[in-house]
Order: C-alpha cells, then structure tokens, then sequence
C-alpha cells in the first residue's frame, strides 16, 4: 500500500526509472528492492534529493 507522499508511475511508457535501469543492468547490476526503487521515483519527481534517498538507503541496508 501507498503512503500519500509516495509518487506513483501512472504512464509505464514514461518510468522515470527507465534510463537508469538501463545503464544499471547494462554494467550488469539490477535494482529489485521496492523501497529503494520508490525512493529513486521520489527524487525523479523532485519530491526528495537525492542526498535524503541515500540517507534513507543507508541505515536499511545495515541492517
């Protein structure tokens, strides 16, 4: 379930993650978690910086 501040991807045409999935997996590394990808789409929307998406990022991944 969505939170009313997360952003959504109405149109899959225009996924505002597309060109960096794409250079990801190009040097072989994929994104699966949902949370980072939700993360990644708040800072495509201008909604988040960057600097908070890794700030948030950090302390779930040492865990």
């Amino acid at each position: 379930m969505l939170n009313s501040n997360q952003v959504q991807n109405e149109d899959p045409e225009r996924d505002p993650l597309a060109l960096s999935d794409a250079a990801l997996r190009l040097a072989g590394h994929d994104v699966t978690d949902e949370h980072v990808r939700q993360l990644g789409r708040e800072v495509a929307a201008g909604a988040l910086s960057a600097g908070e998406a890794i700030a948030r990022v950090r302390p779930a991944s040492l865990k």
